[in-house]
């Protein structure tokens, strides 16, 4: 994981797909102005890093 930091998640979400997809990931632009910025990684417990290397997460696909 990148964060904004590095590279503003406009340009990472067209980078990634959903386990067995085709698609790339997008902005829903349909959010009212500065409602993107609002939406943060849940906390990993490592403070001041701008990339981290994330293990067996359980993305909750199911909802």
């Amino acid at each position: 994981m990148v964060t904004r930091q590095v590279v503003p998640v406009e340009q990472t979400m067209p980078r990634t797909t959903l386990h067995g997809k085709d698609e790339p990931g997008f902005v829903d632009r349909s959010f009212e102005p500065g409602a993107l910025q609002r939406f943060v990684a849940t906390q990993t417990g490592v403070s001041d890093h701008h990339a981290y290397l994330l293990v067996d997460v359980e993305r909750g696909e199911e909802f």
